[in-house]
């Protein structure tokens, strides 16, 4: 689900959408640095411990690349 869908569903009023394998609310944040389900793809691309880290210091590409493994990429 992208940030957009989420945003929507706060404007809406509906439940945010959740992660399939962890039955959390899914946000930018999860993906990125908290679901154990995307570990190992996650490290693939980069490691980091805060959304301010990825963003300073991780290449782009990388960051497209991961979300593209992950399989959220067809849904930005």
């Amino acid at each position: 689900m992208s940030a957009f869908a989420t945003f929507l569903s706060i404007l809406s009023g509906k439940d945010q959408p959740t992660c399939r394998e962890c039955d959390t609310i899914l946000t930018v944040k999860h993906i990125l640095l908290d679901c154990p389900e995307l570990r190992d793809v996650r490290l693939k691309y980069f490691t980091a411990s805060s959304l301010k880290d990825i963003f300073e210091s991780v290449d782009n590409q990388d960051i497209i690349g991961f979300i593209n493994d992950a399989h959220f990429y067809d849904q930005l």
